[in-house]
């Protein structure tokens, strides 16, 4: 089993992943996912389509499953964090 400090160091490291691929994909996701959701985790797109919970579906069904993932509309800037359930991030409270 890992230490606390080894998994926070391993969360931060797929945040920063995230951020970082998205900032190199991000006109490529405009472009080829305009008015649509897209699923993104482990430094790329998972999914994407019309409906958010299909894509959230998507990302949830990986194994293993991502630290940190995010849906957004194409046109948006994600905000990557690190999450339980992609799907309860995206439902309201």
């Amino acid at each position: 089993m890992t230490s606390y400090e080894e998994w926070q160091q391993k969360c931060q490291a797929e945040v920063a992943l995230n951020y970082r691929a998205f900032a190199e994909q991000r006109d490529q996701i405009r472009r080829d996912y305009a008015g649509q959701w897209v699923g993104f985790a482990f430094g790329r797109v998972i999914a994407a389509g019309p409906n958010d919970d299909e894509v959230a579906a998507a990302l949830d069904a990986l194994d293993p499953q991502p630290i940190s993932g995010c849906v957004f509309r194409a046109e948006d800037e994600p905000v990557f964090e690190v999450v339980e359930s992609v799907s309860s991030e995206i439902l309201p409270g």
